[in-house]
C-alpha cells in the first residue's frame, strides 16, 4: 500500500466532539492517524478528549481525514487561589480562567465540575493564552501524580539585556530568565 502524505495546511483548535474528532466545527476521521505530543515530538497512545487543544495535518487524499494529530498541552503544575465563585485559579503561578464550556476531568478520568478543583492539586490545563496575560482553559485534568511544571503564555516585559520576560497578568506573573535556555 502507498503511504498518504499530509497536506501542508494544518488545522488548529479545540476538540469539541468525538467519535472521530470535531475541530472548529469540522469532523476529521482519525482511524490510522498518528497522535503526537507536540511538545516532546513522540507518538502517544493517550485517548483524545473533549477540550484538548490540537493541530491536525489532514491527508492529501482527504481534507477531512487526519494524518497526524498533534496534542498541544498547556500549563502544568500545582493549583492555588482556586475561586469557586469566579471559577478562576492559578496554575504554576499563572492566572487561569474558565467558562461553562471548560471540561474538568478528575484523576480517574471521569468528567467533573469546577467544585472538584482545590488548592495544591496537580493539573494539566489545555487552552489558549489571552492578550491580558490569563490562560483560557478549555480542559483541566486533575493528575494523580506531580507533573513537570510547564508554562504557556503571552510574553510581556521582554528585557533582552537581562534576558528575562514575564508571563501572566496583573499580580499573577512569572518572570522567566532565558539566558541558559536553548
Amino acid at each position: 500500500s502507498s503511504a498518504l502524505t499530509p497536506v501542508n495546511s494544518p488545522v488548529a483548535g479545540t476538540i469539541s466532539g468525538l467519535g472521530s474528532v470535531i475541530v472548529n466545527g469540522v469532523r476529521y476521521e482519525t482511524i490510522g492517524a498518528s497522535v503526537v505530543d507536540a511538545d516532546e515530538s513522540h507518538t502517544i497512545s493517550t485517548p483524545l478528549g473533549l477540550g484538548m487543544t490540537v493541530s491536525i495535518d489532514p491527508l492529501t487524499s482527504s481534507a477531512t481525514t487526519a494524518g497526524t494529530i498533534y496534542i498541544q498541552t498547556g500549563i502544568k503544575g500545582n493549583t492555588a487561589s482556586v475561586d469557586t465563585t469566579a471559577k478562576t485559579l492559578n496554575v504554576a503561578g499563572l492566572p487561569v480562567t474558565t467558562d461553562s464550556t471548560t471540561f474538568i476531568v478528575n484523576s480517574s478520568g471521569l468528567a467533573g465540575t469546577f467544585a472538584a478543583l482545590a488548592d495544591n492539586l496537580n493539573v494539566e490545563v489545555y487552552g489558549l493564552p489571552q492578550t491580558d496575560g490569563t490562560f483560557k482553559a478549555t480542559r483541566i485534568e486533575i493528575e494523580a501524580t506531580a507533573q513537570t511544571v510547564q508554562l504557556v503564555g503571552t510574553v510581556s516585559n521582554l528585557n533582552t539585556a537581562n534576558k528575562t520576560f514575564s508571563l501572566g497578568g496583573g499580580s499573577n506573573t512569572v518572570t522567566v530568565t532565558y539566558s541558559g535556555a536553548s
